[in-house]
């Protein structure tokens, strides 16, 4: 029996030991210790994936926010 699946066609994970589950970005984040935002940098970064600009503006804003909002 395998603890832990990936099914291609839902684009998500799932461990049966620790009921894990998630994208590929949760994953990462998960394997690495980092955030998802952290997570998705990296990806981007390490596959050289263009990101539109209005998503980069969009989640500048959203990761400004959430600076504002932890202090």
């Amino acid at each position: 029996d395998a603890s832990f699946t990936v099914s291609p066609a839902k684009q998500i994970f799932y461990c049966f030991g620790c009921q894990a589950t998630g994208d590929v970005i949760a994953f990462m984040a998960r394997l690495e210790n980092i955030s998802q935002f952290e997570a998705a940098k990296y990806l981007i970064d390490r596959h050289k994936i263009n990101v539109p600009a209005e998503v980069l503006a969009a989640s500048s804003t959203a990761q400004e926010t959430q600076a504002v909002d932890s202090y």
